[in-house]
């Protein structure tokens, strides 16, 4: 398992301990203030069919503690590639890293001969074949299964998609003729001729794919599979997973208290320079009292306290989408931990999260008119497919009564 931003949610050390536990976490650069990697960089698995080396690579960005930093690929992966190509059949990238640099890392390294991303914001990718290295990943959320099978050849190590194959087409057209074969034969007499015709093609391509000489290589096939969401819970796993949220809850509470980064009294977050100040919906009802009148007695007026409910007001992969930020996408990103220091009127969904900050606004007495166009897009960065499959924009809208 490659250590990611959301892994990293529950604190580095929880992981190392789980790693000292047996669970096989890598990642390659991940560095202590020594610059020695902090995680075993990668893993070497044995199969029947030879050695396959797993590299983890964490993405730089993500948020470290103190004395700890994740320096980019460039740095870390030619020594490690060389290294496993001398003792591996198989080479295994898990990537925390965008599609581009993944499209990068494989056109620079044939050695490597598969790379499973983890972008939230990519779903399902279907494997591509980039110079010799595949690249796929599943869907978030454990919603679908991604099955790869690899028929694998380590003499050559050269790939070739089953449904471009040579023999798989052989096999194909094989099993059409058959296939007609058994449909004329309900008239046997009437079709006799067409029958003798067809079983002979039949020959002749079974004979032609036995005196193929056609070079080895190793092929791949895929396919996702959607998984029910009414299967019966574990019990076991339910409370791993109950005691994981706990432990993040904690963790960034204590952040939430100690980070620099919490937002000033001018709403404004140090880190965050960029961002145009927010006003804060209470600054909103002098004019729009009646807007403000229908918000306030809303579904995003409680955005937060629905978190608070469920003790997860601290779990940054559900944050984004129940307090008032600039957001480019619900996808958590691996500086949102800012998220945690915000101050009481942006802890919910507030009349800028769907118009934009407003405090130009607000300081210029409604003359500076900064607001955006409220479109199904701006309502999608939340009420995505994945989270709400059954949001209907211009329902949504109606219901909202800010007109």
């Amino acid at each position: 398992m490659a250590v990611g931003p959301l892994d990293l949610t529950g604190g580095i050390e929880y992981l190392r301990e789980s790693v000292l536990k047996g669970s096989p976490w890598v990642s390659a650069n991940i560095m202590t203030a020594d610059n020695e990697p902090f995680f075993p960089p990668w893993i070497i698995q044995q199969t029947s069919n030879g050695k396959i080396g797993i590299i983890g690579i964490t993405s730089y960005k993500a948020q470290l503690p103190e004395g700890f930093t994740a320096t980019t690929w460039q740095d870390v992966l030619p020594d490690h590639i060389k290294k496993l190509s001398g003792t591996c059949d198989f080479i295994l990238l898990l990537s925390n890293l965008d599609d581009e640099q993944n499209a990068n890392i494989a056109a620079k390294y044939p050695q490597l001969h598969l790379i499973i991303s983890a972008n939230n914001r990519s779903g399902n990718k279907p494997p591509k074949l980039f110079n010799n290295t595949i690249i796929t990943q599943t869907h978030t959320k454990g919603k679908y299964l991604g099955i790869l099978k690899i028929d694998w050849s380590p003499e050559l190590k050269i790939w070739e998609n089953t449904e471009q194959n040579t023999s798989t087409i052989i096999a194909k057209l094989e099993h059409d003729l058959q296939n007609q074969i058994v449909d004329l034969r309900r008239d046997i007499e009437k079709n006799k001729t067409a029958i003798t015709m067809m079983t002979d093609q039949k020959k002749h391509l079974a004979a032609f794919s036995a005196n193929s000489n056609e070079q080895l290589t190793s092929t791949f096939s895929y396919r996702f599979r959607a998984l029910s969401s009414k299967i019966t819970e574990n019990s076991e796993i339910s409370s791993l997973t109950a005691q994981l949220k706990k432990h993040i809850s904690k963790t960034n509470k204590k952040i939430s208290k100690s980070q620099v980064t919490r937002y000033t009294s001018s709403l404004q977050p140090p880190s965050h320079d960029n961002y145009i100040e927010f006003a804060g919906s209470k600054s909103c009802s002098t004019c729009h009292d009646k807007q403000y009148t229908a918000w306030e007695n809303s579904d995003h007026a409680r955005a937060y306290s629905t978190l608070e409910l469920k003790n997860q007001h601290y779990n940054l992969e559900c944050l984004g989408c129940h307090v008032t930020h600039k957001m480019e996408s619900n996808s958590i990103q691996n500086d949102d931990i800012y998220l945690l220091g915000l101050p009481k009127q942006l802890q919910s969904v507030t009349c800028e999260s769907c118009h934009g900050p407003g405090k130009s606004h607000v300081d210029s007495l409604g003359q500076e008119n900064t607001f955006r166009t409220i479109d199904e897009s701006v309502c999608r960065q939340c009420h995505t497919v994945k989270m709400d499959n059954t949001f209907n924009f211009n329902t949504a809208l109606q219901h909202l009564s800010c007109k």
